[in-house]
């Protein structure tokens, strides 16, 4: 009778914590489906970006939803210079680990594939490094 209690006592334990840890993997998932603006100057390829409701028309930005769809806000032409005038581009993103996605998104010239690997995430902020396939 002991044995079983311990059994039970024991799978009980363990349903909870699988339970918890797929009910922080899909909130970090949730937080992430939002609408992303840059807020520094590019360090090489890292990025941090904070929660918005909308894209700022003067800043870079990418909203990230939950059926694979990705729109990025960035340079509508080939110049970099200021002022930039700035386009919503359509895409789709995959994820392909615990902390990367892969995008491919439209860009002026045509289509860009890159990977995005998250290193930190919450409700507010966003950090995160561009991995492009010429970089590998």
């Amino acid at each position: 009778m002991r044995n079983t209690l311990i059994k039970i006592i024991l799978l009980l334990f363990i349903s909870l914590i699988v339970a918890c840890s797929s009910c922080t993997e899909s909130q970090d998932e949730d937080v992430l489906h939002n609408v992303w603006v840059a807020q520094d100057e590019d360090f090489r390829n890292l990025k941090t970006l904070k929660s918005a409701d909308e894209f700022d028309k003067n800043k870079y930005g990418f909203k990230i939803l939950s059926d694979g769809v990705f729109i990025e806000r960035k340079n509508s032409g080939w110049c970099g210079t200021p002022p930039i005038a700035y386009s919503n581009f359509y895409g789709a993103w995959e994820k392909l680990s615990e902390d990367t996605l892969e995008v491919v998104v439209e860009f002026w010239g045509g289509i860009e594939v890159y990977k995005m690997e998250i290193l930190s995430v919450n409700e507010d902020e966003l950090i995160i490094n561009y991995i492009y396939d010429y970089e590998e």
